[in-house]
């Protein structure tokens, strides 16, 4: 933990201790974390960005104590992730599978969720994936949607049209057994 960069958008940060026995009390900067048995976890403020110090306290329940002190880096994090995939812009296809390639550009870990018209199709921590995606008959509304660490978001939508039917001739000309008469061109000198 010791020199670590966190980002936040509003000096909120997350904090969790971990010990080796059960324990009756976890503070951090003098604040109450929940405690869960060896867990101890909450969310504090710091004063600023930039340098903080965190001075840790916990007790077991024997009454016996221990404080760490770290030192972090906390970033101010207001930007969204930078959404980009395979799409350059909508389509038709007669393909019901599709290669969904998706790249994300954010400083810190992001969560991104893909949705077909509508319903979570896939999940993602990584900002370097692909998916293979089963495509509807008709339109396919692809929406990719990613949120960063800080809680920034971002969406990108992209519309698929399936159609996988192929075209059935209901008229022609001339029709199936019909005689055709020719007519000689009259030519003028």
């Amino acid at each position: 933990l010791e020199g670590s960069s966190i980002f936040s958008s509003d000096k909120v940060i997350a904090v969790q201790i971990v010990a080796n026995e059960n324990l009756s009390a976890a503070t951090v900067n003098g604040l109450s974390l929940d405690i869960f048995g060896t867990d101890a976890s909450g969310s504090i403020t710091v004063s600023d960005f930039g340098q903080n110090t965190l001075n840790f306290k916990v007790s077991d329940l024997a009454g016996n104590s221990t404080e760490l002190s770290y030192d972090i880096e906390v970033t101010n994090d207001t930007t969204p992730p930078v959404i980009a995939t395979n799409i350059s812009s909508d389509f038709s296809t007669n393909q019901n599978l599709f290669e969904l390639e998706v790249q994300i550009d954010d400083l810190s870990a992001v969560e991104t969720g893909i949705f077909n018209n509508g319903i979570p199709v896939h999940e993602s921590n990584s900002k370097d994936f692909s998916y293979e995606m089963s495509l509807n008959e008709g339109n396919n509304n692809i929406e990719v949607s990613s949120t960063d660490l800080p809680g920034n978001s971002s969406i990108l939508n992209h519309v698929i049209f399936v159609d996988s039917i192929s075209p059935v001739i209901t008229s022609n000309s001339p029709s199936d057994g019909a005689v055709l008469e020719s007519q000689r061109p009259d030519i003028l000198f």
